[in-house]
């Protein structure tokens, strides 16, 4: 295997005005490869910021072309399928990313919303992805849980697509829903946003081979649990962490940046510990050089017989709460979106009450004094019946 040098990893918090129809996104992208030309660099113009390493590695906020316009406008989820994300990674607006990527001669990492045909139609997604130097999609990830208030489908959301598609078999859906793309400067993955309150993801992503893993945003105002989300996860798993935040966003026409979102990103070494993170200048598009070493990585996991988590994890002492959890008919219900699109915000609300009802029912939480059970509106009962009633396939390991 090839030795790979350190490298400087590049995060940018770029400017974007909130799309309202899908031929907006071009616009923002263009901004964006114009000016990642000029600040990495290409083969023959200097850098204009430069990190100490060559740059091999750019990683992009979440919605980086797009911010969140079925947030923050509580769109119906079929004008954002027909009208506001009608594109496909690969697509269009990936192609023009690519050109980037084909200039600085680095891969680059990004996220956004569109539609995957192959997986599901009429359903839109939060799709991650890897772009190569060659400027093609090398790997692309569905987030696996969302802020509340998106209005993309998940993986348990169409649960029973994914064993049609993949299979019950355990490898196959490691690969289908926690990628990892094997590359020249490491094994690359991807996270986006509240992925990160689940310390499973990045457990998912390392037990199939991540070393340097990509996590973009979090809700403006609570930097310090971006901050402790992302050094845990780091640490548990012996990866680098990525981690930019949201895009500087502007309304259509406006001249002011509008609230909602943070520029304080971060780079996380394989110890838990910070090596780069962006400070707030009168230019709000703030960015942070890491060198990553991968080779110093993978000798810390072969060499280190204490703080090399993986090789110290009893996998049947770790899976029992999950398989009790199943056991028990689960919490959060699956295949909400087989039939129907995903719901807007006030009934996926009571979606998250009857999982804290559900809790209580398992004896998992202790309730406060004077709680009492959240009433769940029928509408929603029937619609987690109605999922329920779907056969559950639990996936089979290789032996």
């Amino acid at each position: 295997m090839a030795r790979i040098n350190p490298y400087s990893a590049f995060i940018w918090h770029n400017a974007c005005t909130r799309i309202q129809k899908t031929e907006d996104m071009k616009e923002n992208i263009q901004y964006v490869v114009e000016q990642l030309k000029s600040i990495v660099g290409t083969s023959d113009k200097p850098e204009e910021c430069g990190g100490e390493l060559p740059v091999k590695l750019i990683a992009l906020p979440e919605a980086f072309c797009t911010a969140w316009p079925d947030v923050y406008d509580d769109m119906d989820p079929m004008k954002v399928y027909n009208e506001v994300y009608a594109t496909t990674i690969p697509g269009p607006e990936t192609d023009m990313l690519g050109e980037a990527a084909k200039a600085t001669g680095a891969y680059i990492m990004a996220c956004m919303q569109a539609r995957d045909p192959e997986l599901m139609e009429e359903r839109v997604f939060n799709i991650s992805f890897i772009i190569n130097p060659e400027g093609k999609v090398i790997c692309k990830r569905h987030k696996s849980s969302i802020f509340f208030r998106e209005r993309v489908t998940c993986p348990s959301d169409i649960w029973d697509r994914y064993i049609e598609k993949y299979g019950d078999d355990s490898k196959a859906l490691m690969d289908a829903i926690y990628p990892v793309a094997k590359t020249e400067i490491g094994n690359l993955a991807t996270t986006i946003c509240g992925e990160a309150d689940k310390p499973e993801v990045f457990r998912a992503l390392a037990m199939n081979g991540a070393e340097v893993i990509y996590r973009a945003a979090w809700v403006r105002g609570f930097y310090d649990q971006f901050e402790l989300q992302d050094r845990a996860h780091a640490y548990f798993n012996n990866c680098y962490l990525i981690c930019p935040n949201c895009p500087v966003t502007y309304a259509p026409g406006g001249t002011r940046p509008l609230s909602g979102g943070d520029q304080t990103g971060h780079i996380i070494d394989y110890r838990g510990n910070v090596i780069a993170k962006t400070q707030y200048t009168a230019w709000p598009e703030v960015m942070a050089y890491a060198t990553i070493d991968v080779e110093q990585l993978r000798y810390h996991r072969f060499h280190s017989l204490w703080q090399n988590t993986l090789a110290h994890l009893r996998m049947e002492e770790y899976i029992l709460p999950y398989q009790y959890a199943l056991d028990m008919g689960g919490l959060y219900p699956n295949n909400l979106a087989m039939d129907e699109p995903p719901m807007t915000q006030r009934p996926h609300d009571d979606v998250i009450r009857y999982c804290i009802n559900r809790a209580v029912e398992l004896g998992i939480w202790t309730p406060p004094d004077g709680w009492e059970p959240f009433k769940i509106p029928q509408e929603i009962l029937d619609k987690i019946a109605k999922a329920k009633a779907r056969p559950q396939p639990v996936p089979k390991s290789k032996k």
